[in-house]
């Protein structure tokens, strides 16, 4: 069993069984994205949140934040027709006098920021911008979920394509998608039509997102991880071919177990 930073199995099933499920853009990288083992399943991708601490998603401290979106990219080109998507919302930009530019106003958003700044800003806005770049997923998602930011994400394909040990955890349920076409129309409106959510949204995102950070998180005080580790290990194996009890493991057949 292998856990990855992304379902290479869901990839592996939809590039064979179901191409019609994904984008064009990925068909290329996603071929070459062949499962070894026989079971695994995703944790998602949790490079570069070792340097973050864990905030604790709160709704007393979401309200206090300063800025209301996060989102910082390299002005380069990106892999499989994604820097159109990267780039939104830094060079569209709302029209002065609406209240999508009252949002981008209030908002980190643009091009790099000095690390000192970055890390700031990060930890002091209410929604973090994710949006796909070379693959579908990124380091985006999982740091916004660590410091208590609810993320916001503009890529089709992360649900299934890098879910954060999804036997345990739903996806919508602490978080914010918004479709890649809608967004490309016109950014700033979709960015702010996310943000107006009732307290009652806003709260029971953060309480899954709370519990999220204790599933995902080793490090967490109060770490569901092992647990939701091995259930997710559990579930990638086909019923038929799950095994309790013990394991005579020179044969691997089920044997009687001894003391």
């Amino acid at each position: 069993i292998l856990a990855r930073d992304r379902d290479v199995f869901e990839v592996h099933r939809r590039v064979h069984r179901d191409k019609h499920s994904f984008s064009p853009d990925w068909t290329k990288p996603f071929a070459m994205d062949d499962p070894i083992p026989q079971w695994g399943f995703s944790v998602g991708l949790l490079s570069g949140t070792a340097q973050l601490p864990i905030v604790e998603a709160t709704f007393d401290d979401f309200s206090t934040r300063k800025w209301i979106y996060f989102y910082h990219a390299r002005a380069d080109e990106y892999f499989c027709n994604s820097t159109q998507y990267r780039l939104a919302p830094i060079n569209i930009l709302p029209k002065n006098g609406t209240v999508e530019a009252e949002t981008f106003a209030q908002s980190s958003v643009g091009y790099d920021l000095p690390s000192h700044l970055w890390k700031e800003h990060f930890m002091s806005s209410r929604f973090c911008l994710v949006i796909r770049g070379d693959t579908p997923h990124s380091r985006a998602f999982l740091r916004a979920v660590k410091v208590g930011c609810i993320p916001v994400v503009v890529s089709d394909a992360y649900p299934w394509y890098a879910p954060s040990l999804p036997a345990t955890l739903n996806m919508s349920d602490y978080s914010i998608m918004i479709s890649e076409r809608a967004f490309l129309q016109d950014p700033w409106k979709e960015l702010h039509r996310a943000t107006q959510l009732t307290e009652k949204s806003i709260r029971q995102k953060l309480d899954a997102l709370s519990f999220a950070q204790r599933v995902i998180f080793a490090d967490h005080s109060e770490s569901l991880f092992v647990p939701a580790l091995l259930k997710e290990a559990w579930n990638s194996i086909p019923p038929s071919q799950r095994v309790v009890g013990c394991v005579d493991w020179t044969t691997g057949k089920k044997s009687r177990c001894h003391e």
